[in-house]
């Protein structure tokens, strides 16, 4: 069977859903580790009000500290959805069944096999799923499945676009 992909189609993708996860889940816990850090702050005001203006800003570099790390990542993030968007239209389609597994911490990607250049290669999946509470893709959805994708031979990745019923 023979795709061609729309810009919708691949903005729509396992993929790129599953890096604008990543982005909302980072972009989460730099908010939820800012808003815990004021507490020390506040205790600092209540005790004594006159440094409520240093414990503002000791605050506030405890902030700009933590962001450094999570907006990196996010970035990371944004880079390569940009790059896979850029790019899809040199990469080779093809239909996978997902059924060679493994586990990297507590997600888990597909190792498959392709037909590039009358050579059978292998190669893997971003780590996509995961049974967490805060996964976007579940393995129990798509084990055993047929899915359509694409192969970057730049970076050696297949990127999952859909599956296929």
């Amino acid at each position: 069977m023979e795709f061609s992909f729309t810009k919708t189609d691949i903005l729509n993708s396992v993929e790129v859903l599953w890096r604008k996860a990543q982005i909302k889940t980072l972009f989460f816990l730099w908010l939820i580790v800012s808003t815990i850090s004021i507490i020390i702050p506040i205790i600092v005001i209540i005790n004594n009000l006159n440094y409520w203006q240093l414990a503002l800003v000791v605050w506030l570099v405890m902030v700009a500290i933590y962001a450094i790390p999570f907006m990196g990542l996010i970035m990371y993030s944004f880079y390569k959805i940009r790059y896979f968007v850029k790019n899809y239209s040199k990469f080779d389609m093809y239909e996978v069944f997902l059924t060679n597994f493994s586990t990297s911490y507590n997600s888990i990607y597909y190792n498959v096999k392709l037909n590039y250049d009358n050579q059978i290669i292998s190669t893997n999946t971003n780590p996509y799923f995961s049974d967490s509470i805060f996964a976007r893709f579940y393995p129990k959805d798509y084990n055993r499945q047929l899915v359509v994708g694409l192969y970057d031979k730049y970076l050696n990745k297949f990127y999952i676009i859909r599956k296929l019923n």
